[in-house]
């Protein structure tokens, strides 16, 4: 991600496969990118398929669907998750509401 857009703030969980028959072991990524308005969908997914395999990438659609998200694959009991925060308006936003 650094690489190909190091300017985007991300947060990223990685949570185990669904693997009921023992076929599909591993891990997967889910994850959600901001200040990436310059960053065309198609060509990260065609990135990321190259490098990692299987990919979907869709725009968020409201504050509401961000939240389900973010509840339902980024913080999942179990998940390993990363972030990197990119803008300082951001930042001294996020440090504001844990305050």
């Amino acid at each position: 991600m650094d690489r190909v857009c190091p300017h985007v703030t991300w947060f990223a969980g990685c949570e185990p496969n669904p693997d009921y028959s023992k076929l599909n072991p591993g891990f997967h990524v889910h994850s959600m990118w901001a200040g990436c308005d310059d960053v065309h969908r198609n060509t990260a997914n065609t990135l990321w398929r190259e490098e990692n395999g299987l990919c979907a990438i869709a725009p968020i659609r409201s504050k509401a669907a961000a939240a389900t998200y973010c509840t339902k694959h980024l913080v999942k009991r179990g998940a390993l998750y990363a972030w990197k925060v990119n803008d300082s308006q951001l930042w001294h936003h996020i440090a504001e509401q844990s305050l």
